[in-house]
This record gives structure tokens, C-alpha cells and sequence, in this order.
């Protein structure tokens, strides 16, 4: 999976470079702070502090992804989205992806893509509910055309458990009843 996630990972970099530049912005690897509502200084890995000035300036903090503390088995037996990246070195068999953001939704596409049986479990009624109801709805009917299970209103993970079979797969239990069995990656997404 290593080599076709870069590979997949790679080419959205070039697209939004891309559309980037189509679209006159300019984007500065460093530590920015505003100077003025106008003005950033920016201190680079170089340890030099550049100074730019913009009539629109957007400084892209990013984030870290963390896991609930409260559910049961979830740091034992689950990862953030960054672990997709870092840890996920084999493609499973199938996987568990919670969230209903943008990037649990990239996330499920490109494992179901690859071949893995995947379930997205989402939290309330759809992916992306606060987007536009039809991209909302028509990505809801592509994703399950491409064969991705929906699990809806779970209300979240309520534990997460080594199967009972002596494997090496999960059980993912959620707030609202429903389980999913036999689960090679769990992955919070949220």
C-alpha cells in the first residue's frame, strides 16, 4: 500500500500546487506570524525570518489529529489519519475509517480504490453534511456505488476490542448498537 498511497498522495500535492499557482497564490514554507493585517514575517528552516506583504494573506497552521481518551480499546487498537500516512505499511483486508470530514472521506475512497472492504462510520446522517446537500448526496450515492458501507448515526465509537476469534482483527462497537467485526484497521479520521 506504501508505494501506491505516495504515489496517490503525490499527485494531489501536484493538483493543488497546481490550481494554487493557476490561481496567483503564492505558498512560504516556514513559522508565520502577522506583522500587520497586511504583513508576515516568516522564519525559515534556514533560521533566516523573511517579511512578505499581500492584500489577502493565509497562514495554514495545519493540526494534529487526536484520539477520544474516553473510548475503551481505541489507543490500543487505532489510528489518526497521520497513521495512515506513518504506520499503514500493508493494504487490509478491511477497515473501519470514523469520520465525516473531508479527509475521512479521501481517506475511505483511496483504501476502497485499492481494494480493501471498507466501512465509513459517520457520526450523524451523511460525510460532509455541512457542504452543499447535492455534493453531499451525490457523494453519498458514488461512494456506495463504488461499494464503501455507510454506518449512520452512530453517535461515535463506544469500544473497540480484539475479535473473539484468536486473530488479528478488531470489533468496532458504536454508541448507537451497531458493530462491525472482523476489522483489520481502524482508523479515526475525525
Amino acid at each position: 500500500i506504501k508505494s501506491y498511497r505516495d504515489d496517490y498522495v503525490s499527485r494531489l500535492n501536484r493538483i493543488y500546487d497546481t490550481n494554487m499557482k493557476n490561481s496567483g497564490v503564492q505558498s512560504i514554507i516556514g513559522s508565520a506570524s502577522f506583522v500587520t493585517p497586511n504583513k508576515v514575517a516568516v522564519m525559515q528552516e534556514s533560521q533566516e525570518k523573511k517579511y512578505y506583504t499581500a492584500k489577502h494573506i493565509l497562514i495554514a497552521t495545519g493540526g494534529k489529529p487526536s484520539l477520544p481518551k474516553d473510548v475503551e480499546g481505541i489507543e490500543k487498537y487505532a489510528m489518526t489519519s497521520d497513521g495512515f500516512f506513518d504506520e499503514l505499511e500493508d493494504l487490509p483486508e478491511k477497515a473501519v475509517v470514523v469520520g465525516g470530514g473531508y479527509i475521512a472521506v479521501e481517506i475511505a475512497g483511496m483504501l476502497q480504490s485499492l481494494g480493501t472492504d471498507t466501512c465509513l462510520a459517520v457520526r450523524k446522517n451523511f460525510a460532509l453534511r455541512k457542504f452543499d446537500e447535492i455534493l453531499r448526496t451525490t457523494l453519498d450515492e458514488e461512494m456506495q456505488r463504488h461499494g464503501i458501507q455507510i454506518f449512520r448515526n452512530t453517535n461515535g465509537v463506544s469500544k473497540i476490542t480484539a475479535s473473539d476469534n484468536n486473530s488479528t482483527t478488531k470489533t468496532v462497537y458504536f454508541q448507537n448498537g451497531d458493530v462491525i467485526e472482523n476489522v483489520d484497521t481502524v482508523l479515526i479520521a475525525t
